[in-house]
């Protein structure tokens, strides 16, 4: 095997020569030099403006609601994927059909008409407009944008009696599906001194764009053909390697004037997220390790990784307290719930009872959820445990004196029964044997 050795340049012009260049390369022979390749994996987050870290898959069906609107989509498919997510080439038509029905609380403003308008997150793009009352049937298709990104189809509200041209918000909050457009296929990368093209990028034997699981493992198949203008640095040898951005996993490395053919496999992040898969080039004459870049700018392909993570979600601990003074329950107060997640977390509380309000005598279970934008959920529960601990105050009859009946050892004598009063109830019961009405005999009897 011949060497390659790398060259060490002193100069401040050299040094510029040596900087890296982001691009792609691939494995290939070149006259007397044996290159190589390699794969590894890696795991890092990217860091962009136009992707958020972690894509949320909305769960069909969706219910979007809002004061004064509800709305309920079934069946939702995006690009004949028969799912709520999908991906699609920058400028594609996208196909989307959806069962919606609408329906409006009135609480809000009765008698009114709300418009639930239907688009692409982002941008002003319409798919559909009906008022509430109305079941729709939308079956349409749309221009996907432009720009590589993470674009949620999501709903719009309006009391203006009327359809609008909005900015849909592109927020996972209120969205009915997700869309992924991929960077454009066939592409050139490009930067002085290197040109790559890739065409016939396909991830998992289908486009250059696939949502995958955690830590699965992905095949990606590219044709590359590199070559160099040679201005810059006349002579010299450019790397072009591909890699996962926001990782330093490698995917194919080689130098110009090579064409690939790449057919190979490998480890999704473990982290969700939005991954591009770029090219990064280098003259030092060699395959290098190197943190690659998750930017569109230099990439062919992008891979989502979802979010099958629940949130972690955190109760109080059981609550024990003695009922208030004269009152028949207590006043508890207590803290939320809290829930961690690797993307973010929304907890509800479950069940009636509020901190601050009066809890009955007894166990009282105080529920709570967490839920992550992909809709993956956890619950907690904890129990407010009050204890009637306050006596009842029972009063008796004054004591009674009288004499024997005419001709009889004892006398009949009638009283009233006690009486009790608590914070709770009372029950009153006499122990002993003599009720009211009996005949008692001579002497003291309790």
């Amino acid at each position: 095997m011949s060497k390659i050795n790398t060259l060490r340049y002193n100069t401040p012009k050299e040094a510029q020569r040596k900087s890296p260049i982001r691009t792609s390369v691939s494995q290939s022979h070149s006259s007397n030099r044996l290159l190589f390749g390699f794969i590894f994996t890696f795991l890092n987050l990217f860091n962009s403006s136009i992707f958020a870290q972690c894509v949320a898959i909305p769960s069909s069906p969706v219910i979007i609601s809002g004061e004064p609107y509800i709305s309920t989509f079934s069946s939702v498919n995006l690009n004949g994927t028969g799912s709520t997510a999908a991906t699609a080439l920058p400028g594609s038509s996208v196909s989307i059909s959806y069962n919606q029905v609408m329906s409006f609380s009135g609480q809000y403003c009765p008698g009114c008409v709300t418009f639930h308008q239907v688009g692409v997150g982002g941008t002003q793009t319409a798919i559909s407009c009906a008022n509430n009352g109305q079941t729709l049937n939308v079956n349409t298709t749309f221009t996907a944008p432009v720009t590589p990104g993470v674009y949620y189809i999501t709903m719009y509200n309006t009391l203006d009696y009327q359809c609008n041209t909005v900015n849909y918000v592109n927020s996972p909050s209120t969205a009915l599906a997700v869309l992924i457009v991929t960077p454009p296929s066939p592409t050139t990368i490009s930067g002085e001194p290197y040109i790559s093209t890739f065409s016939n990028v396909k991830l998992n034997g289908a486009t250059n764009g696939a949502i995958v699981n955690p830590g699965s493992n992905v095949t990606i198949a590219f044709k590359q053909v590199m070559s160099f203008s040679g201005q810059y640095c006349p002579g010299c040898v450019t790397f072009h390697q591909v890699g996962v951005g926001g990782t330093q996993t490698a995917i194919s490395c080689a130098n110009n004037g090579q064409t690939l053919n790449v057919n190979t496999t490998f480890t999704a992040p473990v982290t969700p997220g939005v991954y591009y898969i770029t090219m990064y080039n280098t003259l030092d004459y060699q395959c290098n390790t190197v943190n690659y870049t998750n930017s569109a700018s230099t990439a062919i392909a992008v891979i989502v990784v979802k979010d099958l993570t629940p949130p972690t979600i955190t109760c109080p601990a059981n609550i024990s307290k003695n009922t208030d003074i004269g009152v028949c329950g207590a006043t508890v107060t207590f803290s939320a719930a809290t829930a961690t997640d690797n993307c973010s977390a929304t907890v509800t509380q479950t069940t009636n009872f509020t901190s601050g309000q009066t809890f009955p005598v007894g166990s009282t279970t105080i529920g709570y959820s967490a839920k992550d934008p992909s809709n993956n959920t956890a619950a907690c529960s904890f129990n407010v445990v009050v204890t009637d601990n306050e006596a009842p105050k029972i009063t008796c009859p004054a004591n009674i004196s009288v004499n024997t009946d005419v001709g009889v050892c004892g006398a009949k004598e009638t009283f009233s029964a006690a009486t009790a009063s608590d914070n709770c109830s009372a029950t009153v019961t006499q122990t002993s044997a003599f009720t009211s009405g009996q005949t008692f005999p001579v002497g003291s009897t309790t």
